[in-house]
């Protein structure tokens, strides 16, 4: 089972050389990990803990790792440390936010609503701004926000377009967990 979060990209600099790994990074129980090499090549990969031991020689690691630790990429030019970290509440929880909604009055997808299941959440946070910046919808709530493609300044319906947003709440565990992207509003 593949599970990718976000990207990330790290780099290390020996001479003219860079290398850089993209790819998920946190350990999931059950999830396959992948990792990326760029910037050089005949790539080799090891653990942290065993260096001289190398676990895969090519240009990317899928593993399915069960302890947090560091893995070690190594190239002709180059050496880069890569670390891996628990995923925590992130490995459990599900978020799904659309990418576009119809605030036309037809009942029917009328409001933008992210999605989060992962047991109780609390202080959420949504704020959502338009290309320029500015903030059009900023509400908190205990237990779950939703807009309704309305300037909250104005009370009027804002123009067909793309928009950003960004998410906030505290998980069960009293994590606060962020997410951001971009809807698009379309009557």
């Amino acid at each position: 089972m593949r599970f990718t979060l976000f990207l990330i990209s790290l780099s290390g600099f020996i001479g003219q050389a860079q290398l850089s790994v993209a790819g998920n990074h946190l350990i999931c129980p059950d999830h396959e990990l992948i990792l990326f090499a760029q910037g050089d090549s005949n790539y080799s990969w090891a653990m942290a803990d065993d260096p001289d031991d190398i676990i895969w020689i090519g240009l990317y690691l899928a593993f399915v790792p069960t302890d947090t630790t560091s893995v070690i990429l190594y190239s002709e030019n180059d050496t880069l440390v890569v670390p891996i970290i628990s995923g925590g509440s992130q490995c459990i929880c599900k978020v799904f936010v659309p990418n576009v909604f119809t605030p036309d009055g037809d009942l029917f997808n009328d409001t933008f609503e992210p999605i989060v299941n992962c047991g109780e959440i609390q202080g959420v946070r949504l704020t959502v701004c338009n290309r320029m910046g500015k903030v059009v919808f900023d509400e908190t709530h205990y237990e779950w926000v939703e807009w309704d493609g309305t300037d909250s300044e104005n009370g009027q319906i804002v123009s067909d377009g793309l928009y950003g947003w960004q998410l906030s709440y505290i998980n069960q565990k009293g994590e606060t967990i962020h997410h951001m992207g971009h809807v698009f509003v379309l009557r």
